[in-house]
């Protein structure tokens, strides 16, 4: 389903470099319909410095202590952004992104989403399967449940929610396996049922014409330090990189890494 017609944007960007990874933490947020309400976006970027080789004169600013070489043998974690959207449908999307980096594996990227209800009483929603992304790229790894409200997965470039619909997105499944998952959602689903201040909710629909249903969490988690290219899996290169999660009811969020 195409994106919504008027769509707004609101940005916050921070960067740091650390040990030869740039972590650009620019977020944005969209919603279906036509309202645009971000209800948060925070950024944080934490430096670890258990172990430093000195060989020249201490630097000191208000967020890195540096020398011309440092040295880290522990695992740092080199930055992580998080933000949410209030939807149309009523419930909150929220996103949270952490990239990481270690000597053996390289960058990682560990990324999860989840649509909440926020309120202090149940809240009863239709599906509307308005995805502002397409529902079958978001829900790009294995036995993610065919009706899934919500998907997260990440684009090779810079993308932003007006140019996301041509994006190129990364292959996580290996394609030389044949997976075996077990069938659970109700075909369709017509309607969740979410508890009170939580992501868990009842997924209903029918059932060769009952009304059955199946306990879920609204959420998707994606972690990688590499996607499949031509059957093999392979490190992130350099270059940008999207982060984007999505809802079936037309929320979006976006978020940004750079690999130099």
């Amino acid at each position: 389903m195409s994106a919504p017609a008027s769509r707004s944007y609101l940005a916050i960007a921070a960067a740091i470099v650390i040990a030869g990874v740039l972590v650009s933490a620019t977020l944005y947020a969209a919603v279906g319909q036509g309202e645009r309400t971000v209800t948060s976006i925070s950024t944080s970027t934490l430096v670890q410095t258990s172990t430093l080789v000195q060989t020249s004169t201490l630097v000191q600013t208000s967020t890195l202590v540096q020398t011309s070489t440092l040295v880290q043998t522990s695992t740092p974690t080199l930055g992580s952004i998080s933000g949410s959207v209030e939807g149309t449908s009523g419930l909150t999307l929220r996103l949270n992104v952490n990239v990481s980096s270690t000597p053996s594996s390289g960058v990682t990227v560990a990324a999860v989403a989840g649509d909440y209800n926020l309120h202090a009483s149940a809240a009863n929603v239709t599906a509307a399967d308005a995805w502002s992304v397409p529902e079958q790229v978001l829900q790009s790894h294995f036995c993610t449940p065919a009706d899934d409200p919500v998907g997260v997965s990440v684009a090779l470039g810079y993308y932003t929610s007006s140019n996301v619909s041509s994006a190129r997105f990364l292959i996580f499944i290996n394609p030389a396996v044949t997976y075996t998952c077990t069938a659970q959602a109700p075909d369709p689903v017509a309607a969740y049922t979410f508890s009170p201040m939580s992501d868990a909710a009842t997924a209903r629909g029918g059932c060769g014409g009952l009304t059955c249903g199946y306990e879920t969490t609204a959420s998707d988690q994606l972690v990688a330090s590499g996607s499949y290219v031509d059957g093999a899996l392979t490190a992130f290169a350099p270059g940008e990189y999207t982060v984007v999660a999505g809802d079936e009811w037309g929320s979006s969020l976006l978020a940004h890494f750079t690999v130099p």
